[in-house]
């Protein structure tokens, strides 16, 4: 699985931002089974998909 980093040098630790966010996210993702997909196309934005595995329905 590919690491989570930073394309522009601008968002680095030096302006307050450790950078952990998404890594923290994909460990709770992975954690219940689920996935994390990101796409991100210059100049249009990026797009963070977290899919989980629905609930068996209750008894």
């Amino acid at each position: 699985m590919p690491q989570f980093w930073r394309a522009e040098a601008s968002r680095s630790r030096a302006h307050g931002c450790s950078g952990l966010g998404l890594a923290i996210a994909r460990a709770v993702v992975r954690a219940h089974h689920g996935t994390v997909r990101i796409t991100s196309h210059t100049g249009s934005g990026t797009t963070v998909t977290v899919t989980l595995p629905a609930l068996p329905p209750p008894r």
